[in-house]
């Protein structure tokens, strides 16, 4: 990782005491990244105590993984807001605080506290306020609730936070970074990555929801919340599903189908793995694991880059869904990915 001299200064103060690492997220991938973030402190010999705020925006997770956490980190979850915000303001006045954020969250020049920040997912790589403020719209229409600001308000507010992040911006630790112009992988996250999931891993069990044959080779299909995002219908889901599979048989594969946590399809005769467990714990678990097919999928640059698996991205080219792909995310996917076109 490459910091500041100042924050190098500063990391190196913390190893003479204990560390209070502490972050709130909404998904599993976020607390995996932040998860990574203790391993790399392990790795460098920091003492930590590490807290976490979770409230899951995309439905239920799987709580086990949570305890399988708290066996293996120095870490403690919160559920309630409340609980959560006192043990904070106990922390108030101590130098050895370590704040992890999302890279879409406020940064705070005056604070004192040091701030790593973690990935959301593909999004971080999108550069385009207007597609951005499209895709938010759209899935605001989906939960029937409106767009909390206008667009030029959402523009405004983008490019003034981009400026201030370049400026105040916290220690990013992420599996891709990019500089002038060109994705590189941070072998230091790929090894802290691989080895949270493997913890974590080691605590579950992922058998499939369906009684599926993962003995032999076999593609991982990661769907997307399609049908809330409108991108297809509910009818046409099967439909698709069943294109995907049958390329699948063309090429010598079994089809597994890990559902996205707010994707509930699941009829047609499909063999579904388990939505709550990471799509990468499959990855790190199962050997027979040939590829990775999903749409513009955060897991799909974790199954080349961390796993070296072979990542199909599906082309979904209609007019409808061009005026929402951010030219960010398709150049970071597309260098990762092998374009699919599902025929018949």
């Amino acid at each position: 990782m490459g910091f500041f001299y100042t924050k190098k200064s500063r990391l190196r103060s913390f190893k003479s005491d204990l560390v209070f690492v502490f972050g709130s997220f909404t998904s599993l991938y976020q607390v995996v990244n932040f998860v990574t973030i203790l391993e790399w402190f392990e790795k460098e010999g920091f003492e930590y105590q590490a807290v976490i705020k979770f409230s899951s925006y995309w439905g239920s997770v799987d709580e086990s993984i949570f305890h399988a956490l708290t066996r293996r980190y120095r870490l403690r979850f919160f559920l309630d807001v409340f609980d959560f915000k006192d043990f904070i303001s106990s922390l108030e006045g101590s130098d050895n605080v370590v704040e992890v954020k999302l890279n879409s969250s406020k940064m705070f020049p005056w604070s004192s506290r040091t701030v790593f920040v973690v990935d959301e997912g593909v999004s971080v790589f999108r550069t385009s306020a207007v597609k951005m403020y499209r895709s938010w719209a759209r899935e605001c229409r989906s939960k029937n609730k409106s767009p909390s600001m206008s667009l030029i308000r959402y523009v405004t507010f983008f490019h003034f936070f981009r400026f201030r992040d370049r400026i105040f911006g916290g220690i990013r630790f992420s599996m891709v970074e990019t500089k002038l112009g060109k994705f590189y992988e941070n072998e230091d996250f790929v090894n802290c990555y691989k080895a949270a999931i493997g913890n974590i891993g080691a605590h579950l069990k992922f058998e499939p929801d369906s009684q599926a044959t993962i003995k032999n080779p076999c593609i991982i299909f990661l769907t997307a919340p399609f049908e809330l995002l409108g991108i297809i219908k509910r009818s046409d889901v099967a439909d698709f599903y069943k294109r995907v599979e049958r390329w699948c048989n063309s090429q010598g594969f079994e089809l597994l189908i890990k559902p996205h946590p707010a994707d509930d399809f699941r009829s047609g005769g499909f063999n579904f793995l388990k939505s709550e467990v990471p799509a990468e714990v499959y990855f790190d678990r199962l050997d027979n694991i040939s590829g990775v097919i999903g749409y513009n999928s955060t897991s799909l640059i974790t199954a080349k880059v961390a796993y070296g698996l072979a990542a199909y991205n599906i082309v979904i080219d209609e007019a409808s869904q061009r005026k929402y792909l951010d030219p960010g995310v398709d150049r970071v996917v597309k260098n990762f990915c092998v374009p699919l076109e599902l025929i018949g």
